[in-house]
Protein backbone atom coordinates (compact mmCIF):
# COMPACT_ATOMS: atom_id res chain seq x y z
CA UNK A 1 0.00 0.00 0.00
CA UNK A 2 0.79 3.96 -0.64
CA UNK A 3 0.03 6.50 0.55
CA UNK A 4 0.79 10.07 -0.78
CA UNK A 5 1.14 12.56 1.40
CA UNK A 6 1.23 16.62 0.40
CA UNK A 7 2.43 19.54 1.72
CA UNK A 8 0.18 22.70 1.71
CA UNK A 9 1.81 26.03 0.41
CA UNK A 10 1.26 26.78 4.31
CA UNK A 11 3.46 24.06 5.72
CA UNK A 12 0.38 21.64 6.61
CA UNK A 13 0.05 18.06 5.60
CA UNK A 14 -2.66 16.78 3.34
CA UNK A 15 -3.84 14.28 4.84
CA UNK A 16 -2.08 14.46 8.60
CA UNK A 17 -3.88 10.77 9.84
CA UNK A 18 -2.99 7.30 8.77
CA UNK A 19 -4.17 4.47 9.77
CA UNK A 20 -2.22 1.18 9.78
CA UNK A 21 -2.00 -2.50 11.00
CA UNK A 22 0.97 -3.17 13.10
CA UNK A 23 2.14 -5.98 10.52
CA UNK A 24 1.80 -4.03 7.28
CA UNK A 25 4.62 -2.00 5.56
CA UNK A 26 3.66 0.49 4.21
CA UNK A 27 5.36 3.07 1.63
CA UNK A 28 4.45 7.07 1.92
CA UNK A 29 5.05 9.59 -0.49
CA UNK A 30 5.40 13.10 0.92
CA UNK A 31 5.40 15.47 -2.21
CA UNK A 32 7.14 19.23 -1.22
CA UNK A 33 7.18 21.07 -4.44
CA UNK A 34 4.21 23.20 -3.23
CA UNK A 35 6.53 24.38 -0.25
CA UNK A 36 9.60 24.96 -1.53
CA UNK A 37 8.68 25.65 -5.20
CA UNK A 38 11.98 26.20 -7.19
CA UNK A 39 13.84 25.27 -4.38
CA UNK A 40 15.37 21.58 -3.91
CA UNK A 41 15.42 19.68 -0.82
CA UNK A 42 19.64 19.81 0.78
CA UNK A 43 18.96 17.35 3.47
CA UNK A 44 16.10 15.71 5.42
CA UNK A 45 15.63 13.48 9.01
CA UNK A 46 12.96 11.17 9.65
CA UNK A 47 12.21 9.99 13.32
CA UNK A 48 9.85 7.13 14.06
CA UNK A 49 7.77 7.01 17.57
CA UNK A 50 6.08 3.40 18.05
CA UNK A 51 7.14 2.29 14.74
CA UNK A 52 9.96 1.51 12.54
CA UNK A 53 11.23 3.75 9.39
CA UNK A 54 12.95 0.98 7.35
CA UNK A 55 14.05 3.07 4.63
CA UNK A 56 14.00 6.70 2.94
CA UNK A 57 15.05 8.78 -0.19
CA UNK A 58 14.45 11.73 -1.79
CA UNK A 59 14.27 12.56 -5.40
CA UNK A 60 12.47 15.52 -7.36
CA UNK A 61 11.46 17.17 -3.52
CA UNK A 62 9.21 14.35 -3.16
CA UNK A 63 10.62 12.02 0.05
CA UNK A 64 9.88 8.54 0.17
CA UNK A 65 9.79 6.26 3.36
CA UNK A 66 8.97 2.37 3.80
CA UNK A 67 7.38 2.21 7.75
CA UNK A 68 6.63 -0.86 9.68
CA UNK A 69 5.57 -2.27 13.09
CA UNK A 70 3.88 -0.39 15.88
CA UNK A 71 1.73 -1.41 19.08
CA UNK A 72 -1.90 -1.42 18.45
CA UNK A 73 -4.03 1.14 19.64
CA UNK A 74 -1.36 3.18 20.55
CA UNK A 75 -0.34 6.07 18.71
CA UNK A 76 2.74 6.21 16.39
CA UNK A 77 3.97 9.82 15.12
CA UNK A 78 6.49 10.29 11.75
CA UNK A 79 9.13 13.66 12.41
CA UNK A 80 10.04 15.02 9.56
CA UNK A 81 12.68 17.26 8.95
CA UNK A 82 13.35 18.95 5.19
CA UNK A 83 15.65 21.63 4.39
CA UNK A 84 16.88 23.22 1.25
CA UNK A 85 19.12 26.03 0.83
CA UNK A 86 16.44 28.96 2.28
CA UNK A 87 13.85 27.18 4.34
CA UNK A 88 13.16 24.47 6.93
CA UNK A 89 9.93 22.58 7.59
CA UNK A 90 9.59 20.26 10.00
CA UNK A 91 6.26 18.59 10.91
CA UNK A 92 4.55 15.19 12.16
CA UNK A 93 2.25 12.29 10.91
CA UNK A 94 0.09 10.99 13.23
CA UNK A 95 -0.10 6.85 12.80
CA UNK A 96 -2.75 4.99 14.10
CA UNK A 97 -1.70 1.50 14.68
CA UNK A 98 -5.33 -0.15 14.57
CA UNK A 99 -5.55 -4.21 13.98
CA UNK A 100 -7.40 -5.17 10.87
Amino acid sequence: MTINVRIKPDGSFLPMLIQKDPVDVIRVTIDYAQYFKLEAITSFTIVGTNLDIDSSSETDNIITLFMSGGTRETPGRIKIKASSATQTIDRSLIVRIVEK
